[in-house]
């Protein structure tokens, strides 16, 4: 289950803040808000849209929104005119910046396109932060700024990706020990829920079962087999680890063949960042093909080395 990424607009007056300093100095990581408290969402996408003259109002800044919105009071980083404006604020949403705009997409472009025309923020611009986009007001916004549509269709799958995860109780709020160089948190969620499904009891045995129907249980990597080494203890161990891309992964059912049967020092290189795949990382140790192990296909067909 994938649930939809929502897109907000933050507005910002610089003869009240100036945000392009805050942003120098790494100081915005959350904007004041009055309204749709409990609405926005990790994830969800935001535009900073700037205040002043008709050659300088309109989108400035991309980002996203980092968590819930909280209580605070007495919030200012140095750069408001008066410091006196942000302690009249009590509510701030956590956002991160991702794309400092090399130019403004402006307001008076965005009121010719029939998608954007009637957005709120043209309409009713004293209404307080945030104000709601719909898809088409954000895409007409994204089509004028320098914005790869790639990079931004991989973070959306990505959110929905966590968003479906959570919303199916599938994502632990135990942190796993090895997930403390991921950066950011919609990362280790979704790192903590990869985690959850190999260790899928039902699927791993699927797994080892298709293996050992044409063998023996062999790391994919590097070969190892762990009854030849530990003969009795060492008897069908063998560990699994998800070879899917994270968000490609949060998004679909966990299959047999999206497990690769490896032994536990490839399966820690595997987790080691920056992350590789299995052929990379048996590449990387020489060997080739030379111990590629069967694997099975997805209608449970195994696949040998040729």
């Amino acid at each position: 289950m994938e649930l939809a990424v929502a897109y907000w607009l933050l507005q910002c007056n610089p003869a009240v803040y100036d945000f392009e300093a805050g942003l120098r100095s790494s100081r915005v990581d959350s904007w004041s808000v009055k309204r749709f408290l409990d609405e926005p969402q990790l994830g969800d996408e935001v535009v900073i849209w700037s205040t002043g003259s008709a050659r300088k109002r309109g989108v400035t800044a991309v980002g996203r929104v980092t968590g819930r919105t909280y209580q605070a009071s007495g919030v200012t980083d140095g750069h408001w005119a008066n410091p006196q404006d942000a302690a009249k604020r009590h509510h701030w949403l956590p956002i991160e910046i991702t794309t400092l705009l090399p130019r403004p997409v402006l307001a008076i472009d965005l009121r010719t396109d029939p998608r954007f025309s009637g957005a709120t923020i043209l309409r009713e611009y004293q209404s307080g932060n945030p104000f709601r986009l719909t898809a088409n007001e954000w895409s007409a916004i994204m089509d004028r700024a320098p914005v790869s549509r790639g990079s931004r269709d991989d973070v959306a799958r990505l959110v929905g990706a966590i968003r479906g995860a959570a919303a199916a109780g599938e994502i632990p709020s135990t942190p796993e020990a090895d997930e403390e160089e991921i950066e950011t948190e919609e990362g280790r969620r979704l790192y903590r829920r990869h985690r959850v499904r190999e260790r899928n009891p039902r699927i791993v045995k699927q797994r080892k079962a298709q293996a050992k129907a044409v063998g023996a249980l062999r790391c994919e990597v590097c070969g190892f087999d762990f009854a030849e080494k530990y003969p009795g203890r060492g008897d069908d161990f063998i560990e699994a680890h998800h070879v899917l891309p994270l968000a490609e992964a949060g998004v679909r059912t966990v299959r047999p063949s999206d497990l690769a049967l490896v032994c536990s020092n490839c399966h820690s290189m595997l987790h080691q960042r920056p992350w590789c795949t299995p052929e990379q990382l048996r590449a990387a140790l020489g060997g080739g093909r030379r111990n590629q192990v069967p694997t099975p296909s997805d209608d449970g067909i195994l696949n040998g080395p040729s």
